[in-house]
């Protein structure tokens, strides 16, 4: 009997150890954020950069207006899932375009971009024109001091005049003009 017992002790002993260890092990990457959501947020930068590009071939190659740019692009797109950076939570997202203004997105507009033609800029490779902000409204445009990391908290995806993406690193956003967005 006493056997019985010290086997069932050491029985559960050996179910508690592996119960922790799957905690210990799962538990601290539940926290971690996915490489998926970057890839999204770096995929969907660069999609509203294509229908930014798309606008601006429609309308005397200029950029929208900053502070109307997803309501001008919203023809090219009709996603707004586009205009979000995943880690903006957001189970009432709107696909009606007649209320998208109150959905959460997290992607800014550049302010002095706004109604600028591409083709008379020096470099416009490097130049931020898009990026990932703390305004989170439709039609979000703003300065650099906005900027919002991304999931990794230590760089911030941005879309370039010349309409291509990448993600920055916190510290060489000093790089770039906070008045025109080109890199220095």
């Amino acid at each position: 009997m006493r056997t019985k017992l010290v086997q069932c002790l050491v029985g559960m002993i050996g179910f508690f150890v592996l119960v922790a260890t799957c905690i210990a092990l799962f538990g601290v990457n539940m926290n971690r954020k996915s490489p998926a959501s970057s890839t999204v947020l770096l995929s969907n930068i660069k999609q509203c950069g294509t229908c930014l590009a798309i606008y601006s071939a429609d309308n005397d190659d200029r950029l929208p207006d900053a502070y109307r740019w997803m309501t001008a692009t919203w023809p090219y797109s009709q996603n707004a899932e586009l205009y979000r950076d995943p880690k903006n939570k957001d189970s009432r997202m709107p696909t009606d375009p007649d209320v998208l203004e109150s959905g959460l997105y997290g992607i800014a507009f550049f302010e002095p971009m706004s109604e600028v033609k591409p083709a008379s800029l020096a470099k416009p490779e490097t130049q931020i024109m898009l990026f990932t902000s703390k305004h989170l409204g439709w039609n979000a445009a703003a300065g650099l001091d906005t900027a919002n990391p991304t999931a990794r908290r230590d760089r911030i995806t941005v879309a370039l005049v010349d309409f291509s993406a990448r993600h920055i690193n916190l510290e060489d956003i000093a790089k770039y003009d906070s008045k025109t967005g080109a890199k220095r």
